[in-house]
C-alpha cells in the first residue's frame, strides 16, 4: 500500500511542479507576439495540470493515518 502511495504522491507532486512551472512560463509568452489560441491551450493546460497535481497530493491520505 504504501508503495502505491509513493507513486502516486509522486505523480501528484510532479504534476502540481511542471504544472505551476508551465503557468509562469505561458504568463512570460504574454509578452511575445504569436498565436493567441496557443497561448490559451498551453496556459489551460498547464493551470489543468497543477490543479489536478495539487488535488491528488491533497485528496490521497498517508496509508499510515
Amino acid at each position: 500500500m504504501i508503495i502505491v502511495w509513493l507513486i502516486l504522491a509522486g505523480i501528484g507532486g510532479i504534476a502540481a511542479i511542471l504544472g505551476s512551472l508551465m503557468t509562469i512560463a505561458s504568463l512570460l509568452l504574454w509578452a511575445i507576439e504569436g498565436d493567441w489560441k496557443g497561448r490559451l491551450k498551453v496556459f489551460g493546460f498547464s493551470i489543468g495540470c497543477a490543479i489536478v497535481g495539487f488535488l491528488t497530493l491533497r485528496l490521497i491520505p498517508f496509508p499510515l493515518q
